[in-house]
């Protein structure tokens, strides 16, 4: 630590924007969410977010999970339909939900059976 060859990253201003209590921002080649409340974090990459996100607003799926094996969570993006009232149309939004992912024994042994020689 220190010295004349030293160099040090700027710190980012940018800290994300924020959809219910997960933020989200991008980090080199990935998509991060977090749930700070809960000290949750999944890494998505951009290519499978992009695209994912695609299917969310083409309607051909109306709800998405990453699972982040690293820190072991889950990122579910559902889409919602807000009502119409007397005075607004419909609106589509979107909820954002970070939990823990845990491995079932049968996915175990599926992992062991296939790894084995």
């Amino acid at each position: 630590m220190g010295g004349k060859n030293e160099t040090t990253a700027p710190l980012k201003d940018d800290t994300g924007s924020v959809i219910g209590q997960v933020r989200y921002h991008l980090s080199g080649d990935e998509v991060h969410f977090h749930d700070d409340t809960n000290q949750k974090k999944v890494a998505v990459p951009v290519a499978d977010w992009f695209a994912a996100f695609q299917d969310l607003t083409e309607g051909t799926k109306d709800e998405v999970s990453f699972i982040d094996k690293k820190s072991m969570t889950c990122l579910t993006v559902k889409t919602a339909i807000v009502p119409a009232t007397d005075t607004e149309s419909a609106k589509l939004d979107v909820v954002l939900s970070i939990g823990d992912i845990q491995v079932t024994t049968d996915f175990e042994a599926l992992k062991a059976f296939t790894t084995t020689p």
